[in-house]
């Protein structure tokens, strides 16, 4: 039986902050982002989602014994992720009225179909397949690589942790060299062959060496702690620092690689697109490794109520943020008499209500039911899913759905 260690308020709170940067770097081409899109790379929030991943992972799952708990984990782990992604593409369909599959024949459309339904999407790297359905699923997907991994990565007797290290490097360092030799295109270029986006961005087997990292900084923290015994104040100052820090590397890994691109290189050109999108990966290892010790002024402020729900329901902000984005393109029509402000606000208050009620909705119980499986009754689903005040959260997000299809109605009287 795995336990499961105290919980770490304020790296669940720092989640959100991880979701907030995507949705403002998706948000930004509609609403402008003041500047922070032009100054930091915000597509580094699933970077960060990664290395917090791996170390929350190993906080969680220090040890990993025998069949029946990697069985009991990956159960636990695809329940936590599979019923929100469904529902995410269900929200697609509703307020899009498409899925994102183009008008290629069916057996393509069939096959995304499939892979996204069973999460191995990010394993192809065609952009009409991985950026199907809901585009941001691939995350997920590539998540759900890093889960059936973990038992490997954990595991003392399958070689140390430097040669663990050394080997990732060295896939990501192949697949650089990889797309620079057979010159692969970008997704700019191509939606049907195989992209840079696809190989190094979106594919597990290079990102897992930023999950890794994540890990490595557990394991680093747990050594740590029993010898940093600093008073709160010089936890508050190393906690800004690492903040500082941490906005400082991401500035010089958007700026840096402009170096890079000026050569006349295309290796040098792929290693700049790799610093873009997850140059700063150690540098939110060691924030995080920071933040775990819970003991600065930083840290309080993440453990308020309200932050950490933000950091909950920050899973569900991530999947539906970028539908509820382009249903607003779809409906701009009706909120151009808006002030700017005032539509920037109402879409991530939508956003954020939305994402709430999906977490209460389907994360939450569903994540119940699915490990609770195959010990259930028809009564226990139907009290799980519909009672109380699951009840009201499904009537809520059944009258929400009903007014954004409705908007022409509302707006026109």
């Amino acid at each position: 039986m795995i336990s499961k260690p105290q919980k770490l308020d304020a790296l669940t709170s720092l989640r959100f902050f991880a979701a907030a940067m995507i949705v403002v770097h998706h948000g930004h081409p509609v609403f402008g982002s003041m500047g922070l899109a032009e100054s930091l790379p915000l597509d580094q929030g699933v970077s960060f989602f990664f290395v917090l991943s791996g170390f929350i992972l190993a906080y969680n799952y220090p040890v990993l014994i025998g069949e029946a708990d990697i069985l009991a984990f990956l159960k636990a782990r695809i329940a936590r992720i599979w019923p929100a992604h469904l529902a995410a593409i269900a929200l697609v369909a509703v307020l899009t009225m498409h899925l994102n599959v183009g008008r290629d024949s069916l057996s393509t459309a069939m096959f995304a179909a499939v892979a996204n339904l069973f999460l191995f999407q990010s394993l192809i790297p065609i952009r009409k397949v991985f950026f199907a359905f809901n585009p941001v699923a691939w995350s997920i997907s590539t998540e759900l690589f890093f889960y059936f991994a973990f038992p490997l990565l954990m595991a003392k007797s399958f070689f140390d942790w430097r040669f663990k290290l050394g080997l990732l490097a060295a896939v990501v360092v192949l697949h650089l060299w990889f797309v620079a030799a057979w010159e692969i295109p970008y997704d700019s270029m191509t939606l049907k062959s195989a992209s840079v986006d696809g190989l190094i961005y979106i594919n597990p087997a290079v990102r897992v060496f930023e999950f890794f990292s994540g890990v490595l900084a557990y394991w680093g923290f747990i050594r740590l702690r029993l010898y940093v015994n600093y008073s709160a104040w010089v936890f508050t100052l190393l906690e800004i620092g690492g903040v500082a820090l941490t906005l400082v590397v991401m500035y010089f890994t958007l700026h840096l690689p402009t170096f890079f691109t000026a050569q006349d290189n295309h290796f040098m050109q792929i290693v700049a697109f790799y610093l873009h999108k997850s140059g700063s990966f150690w540098v939110f290892a060691l924030l995080i490794m920071v933040f775990a010790f819970a003991k600065g002024g930083l840290t309080k402020l993440l453990s308020l109520t309200p932050m950490i729900l933000l950091g909950e329901i920050s899973f569900a902000l991530y999947l539906v943020h970028r539908t509820v984005l382009e249903w607003y393109q779809m409906n701009a029509v009706y909120f151009e008499h808006l002030p700017q402000w005032s539509i920037v606000m109402g879409y991530w208050l939508l956003a954020l209500l939305i994402a709430y009620l999906l977490h209460k909705i389907v994360e939450n119980p569903c994540r119940k039911l699915l490990i609770a499986f195959p010990k259930l009754t028809l009564t226990a689903v139907m009290k799980t899913l519909f009672a109380g005040q699951q009840g009201v959260y499904v009537m809520l997000m059944v009258a929400i759905l009903t007014a954004m299809l409705n908007i022409h109605v509302f707006v026109n009287h």
